[in-house]
């Protein structure tokens, strides 16, 4: 037993032995009872696959590229321990499978809730203490399995016709040309290439595999793509000007909510109780201020010409339209 766990049950265990006190009376029995526990066991096994696949999407890095595998694995973890193995296996989209069908159940005692769970249930002494609840106890784990794949399932499945096509941005897929043709990714991002480039785009993706030694052996998609953007003929023509632009744009497609997070934690720095009354365009600056400026004091911030060239103009603009 664990020091938190002592001192847990030792403040209930006064309060209730001592003082009588009836709410702590309940919560003793309630630590007591092997059914808590179990329950508790339960969810320090799936709550860290489940945040595990929350960070997926509050990844610094890009990750546009591997999201979709990475999703289907964590939900095929979940599904493999209430759902049939031939169930699965028959089923290329783990979407596709029918988590709410009991005809695609393991039997009851195969329900995996994992292995600190199993041991407990293995445990003749807790068996005979549980009764009737060792049953009731699995179904609530099924519920609860479930609802998550529901959730799961409601969030991505609409995305299944789009992510998957998006691993060609991944390196290792590029340089080995896995996908023999990316027709059916332009087909998806219309507004990104003219159907007139369809061909001239594929021969640079199906001919990128004859320039393997020229290119960059960095698994972080956005150092390789730009780096075949880079690579000229001896005329100093681009090789690659069609395909590695498009995959540079797809890459900055919004996969992690990390960046919002962070700019919301910003603005609520900026708008305090006593500086209230900003406004939008006000906290538009602050915030553009405060990124341009970097690691630099603001005292020690020297806009470039640029930028002071662009206030110039706005300002100009500004007092003519008065």
């Amino acid at each position: 037993m664990t020091v938190s766990h002592q001192l847990l049950r030792s403040q209930p265990l006064s309060e209730a032995l001592e003082s009588q006190v009836q709410s702590a009376v309940h919560i003793l029995n309630a630590l007591n009872n092997p059914l808590f526990k179990m329950f508790f066991t339960f969810l320090g096994y799936i709550l860290p696959i489940i945040n595990k696949m929350n960070r997926e999407f509050q990844s610094e890095s890009v990750m546009i590229h591997t999201a979709y595998s990475n999703i289907c694995a964590f939900y095929r973890t979940i599904l493999s321990n209430y759902v049939k193995k031939d169930v699965l296996k028959s089923k290329s989209d783990p979407f596709e499978v029918e988590f709410k069908d009991p005809s695609n159940f393991l039997p009851e005692n195969e329900w995996y809730c994992g292995s600190k769970v199993e041991s407990m249930l293995a445990d003749k002494n807790v068996l005979e203490k549980l009764g009737s609840e060792a049953s009731r106890f699995r179904l609530r784990c099924l519920d609860f399995y479930v609802e998550l794949s529901k959730q799961i399932s409601q969030r991505f499945k609409g995305l299944s016709d789009v992510l998957p096509l998006l691993n060609a941005c991944d390196p290792a897929i590029a340089r080995e040309n896995r996908v023999t043709s990316l027709v059916p990714l332009f087909k998806k991002f219309p507004q990104l290439i003219e159907e007139s480039d369809y061909d001239v785009c594929n021969d640079e993706w199906r001919s990128l595999t004859f320039h393997e030694d020229a290119l960059s052996a960095s698994s972080n998609p956005t150092e390789f793509w730009c780096s075949v953007l880079k690579l000229k003929t001896s005329d100093g023509t681009p090789v690659f000007p069609n395909l590695a632009e498009l995959m540079l744009k797809l890459l900055v497609l919004p996969h992690s909510s990390a960046a919002v997070e962070r700019i919301f934690s910003q603005v609520q720095l900026i708008k305090t109780d006593l500086r209230n009354r900003l406004n939008t365009e006000s906290i538009n600056g602050l915030l553009l201020s405060k990124g341009n400026g970097g690691a630099v004091p603001c005292y020690e911030w020297e806009p470039s010409p640029l930028m002071i060239r662009s206030a110039q103009n706005v300002f100009s603009e500004a007092k003519q339209s008065i």
